[in-house]
């Protein structure tokens, strides 16, 4: 198997150690980078369920009033920190508060809210000019994903090129986080028109497989997660589940619960 690829595994519930389990992805080698469990985007200033003395600038919590957000990766970004803010500020769960800030949005759940910026992210990850034979940073295929640079993150996370074999096919890749180090190898394409449907179909089903909700234990909670999307993101906490059979529920109930073992 080359370097990069990704290897299929059953999804466990986490261990108190924290260590990811996503089932289309090679266990790392070394501990995910954890920040603050994050959130999502308002519209407008929250009232219900705030308790009385509460304050917010208007910058964390205004939004435009009137029909639903457009599912952007502005408007995650923003939800996630008006989400947090609120979470810290009142005396609501940070699920709770994710909750929220999407129904504030127009949406009807966190999970409706987070599929909608996911989907418009997929549809423009691969872009016609996909780089061929592009000029990579310094040991691009040696460098922990955690060490990039935001830079090198933003030119290159989720962006897949290609390169030229000597035979005139072209190997694709891309840096997404399936290998802890380097880019992931998609395959072999006769063609760039292959090539580029090679990669539009690969990082499609990974990102789907990568924002797919992951269980792991902390003492007595269960909870739901998003794992980070890049080394540089925060995990987001979507669910805190009363006990198993609460969390098999709302795994059923958002799907992926196939993915989910005891």
């Amino acid at each position: 198997m080359d370097a990069g690829q990704h290897t299929t595994r059953p999804l466990l519930f986490w261990s108190t150690t924290l260590r990811p389990a996503l089932s289309c992805a090679p266990r790392p080698h070394r501990e995910t980078r954890f920040g603050t469990m994050a959130a999502i985007h308002p519209t407008s200033t929250f009232r219900r369920g705030v308790p009385a003395g509460s304050t917010f600038s208007a910058e964390e919590i205004e939004m435009p009033t009137g029909s639903r957000a457009a599912p952007t990766a502005t408007l995650l970004a923003k939800s996630k920190k008006t989400a947090k803010a609120l979470a810290k500020s009142t005396e609501l769960t940070h699920a709770q508060a994710l909750e929220r800030v999407a129904e504030d949005a127009g949406y009807s759940s966190w999970r409706e809210l987070l599929r909608a910026c996911e989907s418009t992210g997929r549809t423009e990850s691969v872009k016609d000019d996909m780089p061929v034979d592009p000029e990579l940073p310094p040991d691009f295929d040696n460098t922990p994903n955690e060490e990039r640079s935001t830079e090198e993150l933003d030119t290159w996370w989720d962006r897949p090129f290609a390169q030229t074999r000597s035979d005139g096919t072209f190997d694709v890749r891309c840096l997404e986080g399936g290998a802890w180090d380097r880019a992931t190898f998609y395959g072999t394409a006769d063609t760039l028109e292959a090539a580029r449907l090679l990669a539009k179909t690969k990082l499609a089903n990974w990102q789907k497989c990568r924002s797919a909700p992951t269980v792991f234990l902390s003492g007595s909670e269960i909870k739901l997660i998003r794992m980070p999307q890049r080394p540089d993101d925060d995990a987001e906490v979507l669910y805190v589940a009363k006990d198993q059979e609460d969390a098999t529920r709302w795994l059923e109930e958002h799907g992926n619960s196939e993915n989910f073992k005891e």
